[in-house]
C-alpha cells in the first residue's frame, strides 16, 4: 500500500496475534565484498532505496531485486513487529514477528536500527508519540536532531539501509 511520504508500506489483511510469524525477509544473500560492490553500483546508478539487512557477521540480504513483500515493511519508533533470526533446516533466516496483537488493515512496522551511511540524517516519518525524529543514530538522536537546520535533512522517501 502507499504509505504517504514513506513510500510503499506493508499492511496486514488479517488480524495477527502477538508472537505470530508474519513473513521471512527474503533476497539475495551476499558476502561482504559483494555487498560493498552492490551498494557502490546502486549509488552509481542513482538508486535511492536499498533493502539490505545484516544476516550475520559476513553476509547481508539484498531484497531489492529478488525480495518478497517483507521488504516494504516501514520503520517506526513504536513498531508493532520485530525481526528474529532463526535456523531453518541449517540455514540462518530472518523472520518478521508480531510484537502485539495487530488488527487487520494495520501497517506493519519494525525499528530499523540501521547504521547510517553518508552525512545527512533521515527524518523519521513514523508519527509515533515516542518518535526519535531521525532513523538510526542510536542514543542521543533526538538531541542531535534539534541541532540540525532544515536543509541538513534528506527529505526524500525513507530508504532502509543496513539493518542490524
Amino acid at each position: 500500500v502507499r504509505s504517504g511520504k514513506k513510500g510503499w508500506g506493508l499492511e496486514t489483511s488479517v488480524a495477527l496475534k502477538k508472537g505470530q510469524f508474519i513473513t521471512e525477509y527474503c533476497g539475495e544473500v551476499l558476502d561482504e565484498a559483494s555487498y560493498l560492490e552492490r551498494k557502490r553500483n546502486y549509488m552509481a546508478k542513482g538508486q535511492r532505496h536499498y533493502y539490505f539487512m545484516t544476516l550475520n557477521s559476513h553476509e547481508v540480504i539484498d531484497a531489492c531485486n529478488k525480495g518478497n513483500l517483507g521488504r516494504f515493511t516501514n520503520h517506526s519508533c513504536e513498531p508493532n513487529c520485530e525481526t528474529q533470526k532463526w535456523q531453518v533446516r541449517g540455514d540462518l533466516c530472518i523472520g518478521l514477528f508480531a510484537l502485539c496483537d495487530i488488527p487487520a488493515g494495520t501497517e506493519l512496522t519494525f525499528d530499523y536500527n540501521f547504521e547510517r551511511y553518508g552525512d545527512k540524517p533521515m527524518r523519521c516519518l513514523c508519527g509515533s508519540k515516542s518518535c526519535r525524529g531521525v532513523i538510526g543514530g542510536g542514543e542521543g538522536a533526538a538531541e542531535r536532531l534539534e541541532a540540525l537546520s532544515e536543509d541538513e535533512f534528506d527529505e526524500e522517501e525513507v530508504e532502509p539501509l543496513m539493518v542490524k
